[in-house]
């Protein structure tokens, strides 16, 4: 939320005396230099240079009370904190290391490795089955799918087993001319389970459970409930629109808080914000609402067309919020044209007598400097040029005090 402190407005007569008393005193301080010889030049370059010291910082105070100054809330921070003795997550497929070939590596790089977390299988002891027909062994193979093992074809009683020729239906599909393709099928399916009960997730190759999960219907997401009551305008949420007739309407709103006053207080905020961004963009010039002033500040209540109240129901209790509509007619539209037409007069003629004032200065202080530096003259031309060199430069600093007080238009 941004508050804006309003700007000092500088009037025409303030300028004009403040010129005068700048030009007296600088004359004084000519006129001091010229008698410095006698108490009574002493003292009138005494009371002129306190005089023009005294302008120069008057005038300074008005730039630095005059300029803007804007607060921003502060807004919560999150502070987020990292575990470092948290193990990450190892990727899918990874097998970790043995606790020796750890050890072993830390010791090689010389970093301490953290401890990881031990992932056990559940195994589910099943009985013992007796087969009648002992079953090879199995045997290490040198083949291309090393290391699995190379496991020969068992040998089972008929008919049982997808080998048998009597087998049932269940059997007859899956059964294969190659036994070993039927094995390496096996095999897979076997691989399949055991990556389950690892890791918790359904291999690649189990399109039953696939099919299972696409099946399950989905649960409806439940949408919260609405903290804005019935019956809200449709102009609230609406952006900045021109209607046909040249009327802009703009809709601002004053935040939610708990008590009216803290709404009409905010609300008032940004109705004078919104208009003074109004007559900035409408006279196109970034200095219209500062120039303006006070004048801006009545018509405020002339750009408020209707006023919405309501209360919010949010988690922490009630709380309150105002909406206005704001109507920049054509009508407000020609005040502003005319309060920006007469304050382009009055800066155009401050201009003027400002412009003179100045080149009447120059020139006084080049006359006084050369007739201090004439023949018999007898006061020091190095006073002399340290005289205009001061005189000068307070003339170009009460200028430019003068430019940044009170811009063109």
């Amino acid at each position: 939320m941004y508050t804006s402190e309003p700007h000092l407005t500088v009037g025409t007569l303030l300028l004009a005396i403040l010129g005068v008393l700048f030009l007296s005193s600088l004359m004084a301080v000519v006129v001091g230099l010229v008698m410095v010889r006698t108490k009574a030049g002493r003292v009138i370059l005494g009371v002129g240079t306190l005089a023009f010291m005294g302008l120069i910082v008057l005038g300074l105070g008005f730039v630095m009370i005059g300029s803007s100054r804007t607060e921003v809330a502060s807004q919560s921070t999150t502070e987020i904190r990292y575990d470092n003795h948290r193990v990450p997550a190892s990727s899918t497929g990874e097998i970790p290391l043995d606790t020796t070939q750890e050890a072993q590596l830390s010791t090689k790089s010389g970093k301490p490795q953290p401890a990881k977390e031990n992932v056990e299988a559940e195994v589910e002891e099943m009985p013992e089955e007796v087969s009648e027909s002992s079953t090879p062994a199995r045997t290490l193979s040198s083949a291309s799918d090393f290391p699995y093992p190379d496991i020969r074809p068992p040998s089972f009683p008929r008919p049982f087993g997808p080998y048998a020729s009597g087998s049932g239906q269940r059997y007859a599909s899956s059964a294969s001319s190659d036994p070993r393709a039927e094995i390496e099928r096996m095999r897979e399916r076997a691989m399949g389970g055991l990556y389950e009960r690892l890791h918790g997730l359904p291999s690649a190759s189990s399109p039953e459970v696939e099919s299972d999960e696409e099946s399950a219907p989905s649960d409806p997401i439940s949408e919260p409930p609405s903290i804005i009551p019935p019956g809200r305008p449709d102009w609230v949420e609406q952006a900045p629109v021109w209607e046909d007739d040249g009327t802009c309407l703009i809709a601002v709103s004053s935040g939610p808080f708990d008590r009216g006053m803290d709404c009409r207080k905010s609300l008032e905020s940004e109705t004078r914000i919104a208009l003074a961004e109004f007559a900035n963009d409408y006279l196109d010039n970034p200095q219209a609402a500062k120039m303006l002033g006070t004048k801006l500040d009545e018509l405020q209540e002339s750009v408020v067309m209707e006023t919405y109240h309501e209360e919010l129901t949010p988690s922490i209790g009630p709380m309150q919020q105002w909406h206005s509509l704001l109507k920049f007619d054509t009508s407000l539209q020609q005040k502003l044209r005319e309060l920006w037409q007469a304050q382009q007069q009055v800066s155009r003629v401050v201009y003027i007598g400002a412009g003179f004032f100045g080149l009447l200065g120059m020139l006084t202080i080049f006359y006084f400097g050369m007739a201090l530096t004439g023949e018999g003259s007898k006061v020091s031309p190095w006073l002399v040029s340290a005289g205009t060199v001061v005189a000068l430069g307070g003339l170009f600093v009460a200028g430019v005090i003068f430019v940044q007080s009170f811009p063109m238009l």
